[in-house]
């Protein structure tokens, strides 16, 4: 069962876009911190493992949701979801 599990959630996560995995990972962590700025991770390399992508394609990805005004980044390494409307509409596309 165990296995199975982890073979469902990888091809779950393998059909979606980094875009909608890193919109996903926003908003939980949006949720946890209730709207209080946040970290993705410790660092972004763990980040980027944590939604299966590298931190190259990571960064990327996160400077185009803040420059579509979606996240902002009120102090180095750490981020503020700033339309969560339009990100859960990403996340579930």
């Amino acid at each position: 069962m165990r296995v199975r599990g982890l073979v469902e959630r990888l091809e779950q996560e393998t059909s979606r876009s980094v875009e909608q995995r890193l919109a996903a990972l926003l908003l939980a962590r949006d949720e946890a911190s209730r709207g209080a700025s946040f970290t993705l991770a410790a660092t972004q390399a763990e980040a980027a493992e944590e939604i299966g992508t590298v931190r190259e394609v990571l960064v990327r990805t996160l400077r185009r949701l803040r420059e579509r005004k979606l996240v902002a980044t009120p102090v180095r390494g750490r981020y503020r979801v700033t339309d969560r409307a339009r990100l859960r509409e990403i996340a579930r596309s």
